[in-house]
């Protein structure tokens, strides 16, 4: 009868400790899901800002390019205002790409399409489309590429971490000379 009695306990102790441990997984779970959620809520929250901004600037444009049509403005305003236009469309398609190249990266399924990509090129054309901006931060770039610098690069990828990298130069260095250089080294 002890020992009868022994074993049952034993029984219930150890059911009792697998309900502990599956409801401290549970409870792990449902955290970690908050946490998940709050972080997909404020990744939401940047990104919505991030994405209002550009479209709100291109609207009051396509609204000024529609009183200087209105007003019989010549075409080298018109097309001025167009051409900036077309430019925050392109910085709007560049967050969507960022957007979704996350969830790609989230669900491993970003795809790199690697080809020969001359990286001093690819430098060149950042520069020169962040020539305005930096203008408006204050600030001169010196492009300094000695050579072609090919390689085997996924060539949005590469031109989204150039531009990332001048964008942040241009951003926390406002006022101060920024060097972009390109070089190869050991091949």
């Amino acid at each position: 009868e002890k020992l009868a009695r022994a074993i049952r306990y034993a029984v219930l102790r150890q059911q009792s400790s697998a309900r502990e441990r599956a409801l401290a997984q549970e409870h792990a779970s449902r955290v970690a899901a908050e946490e998940g959620v709050r972080a997909r809520d404020e990744f939401l929250s940047i990104v919505s800002h991030e994405l209002r901004t550009p479209l709100t600037s291109l609207r009051l444009g396509i609204d000024h390019v529609g009183r200087l049509v209105d007003g019989g403005a010549d075409a080298a305003s018109i097309s001025a205002r167009l051409e900036t236009a077309a430019r925050r469309v392109g910085r709007l398609t560049s967050l969507v790409d960022q957007i979704l190249d996350v969830s790609r990266i989230e669900a491993g399924a970003l795809a790199l399409d690697r080809r020969s990509v001359d990286l001093a090129e690819v430098a060149r054309s950042v520069v020169e489309r962040l020539e305005r901006a930096a203008a408006s931060a204050s600030c001169a770039i010196e492009l300094r590429t000695r050579e072609n610098v090919v390689g085997e690069w996924d060539r949005r990828a590469i031109e989204q971490v150039v531009a990332n990298l001048v964008s942040n130069a241009l951003k926390y260095g406002a006022g101060k000379p920024v060097a972009v250089e390109t070089m190869a080294l050991g091949g």
